[in-house]
Formats: C-alpha cells, sequence, structure tokens
C-alpha cells in the first residue's frame, strides 16, 4: 500500500470507530506502518478495548494489528467536604 494509500485508509478507519455505534471512540490513532495496523489511544473498559479490536480485525482482514491501547476507567470525581 503506498504511502498516500495508507494515510487515506487509515482516516478511513479512523473515522468508523468513531462513528460506529457500539464503538464510537473519538482518540483513537490509526497508523499503517510496514503492512501492521497501528492503534494509539485510550479506551474506558476491558469491553470497549474488545469492541475496537474487533471492529478493525472486520475493517482490516489479514493485517496485524499492533495494540497499543490504554485503558483510562472514568470515576464520578469525589465529593469535598467543605
Amino acid at each position: 500500500m503506498k504511502n498516500e494509500e495508507s494515510v487515506y485508509f487509515a482516516e478511513r478507519v479512523r473515522a468508523t470507530l468513531a462513528a460506529d455505534p457500539d464503538v464510537a471512540e473519538l482518540g483513537i490513532e490509526v497508523l499503517f506502518v510496514g503492512g501492521r495496523v497501528v492503534l494509539r489511544g485510550t479506551v474506558t473498559s476491558d469491553r470497549r478495548k474488545e469492541q475496537v479490536l474487533a471492529l478493525v480485525q472486520r475493517l482490516c482482514p489479514g493485517l496485524e494489528i499492533d495494540d497499543d491501547l490504554r485503558i483510562e476507567v472514568l470515576r464520578e470525581p469525589k465529593a469535598e467536604s467543605v
């Protein structure tokens, strides 16, 4: 895949991750490096990470996926005593 094609395809994968109602992840970086898909960013749970990886596998069959995704659980802020 030529560099221009890989950039275009990476953007299509990123946009699909954002638009898919089951995934809806906006902050994931998608790169194609040496015939591999590299995913970077933060997700909110193990389940969400699995959904992202499953969708990317469907979009990029036959390509190896480098999973550099981090899980950061969002919690409600603790109430401060006054």
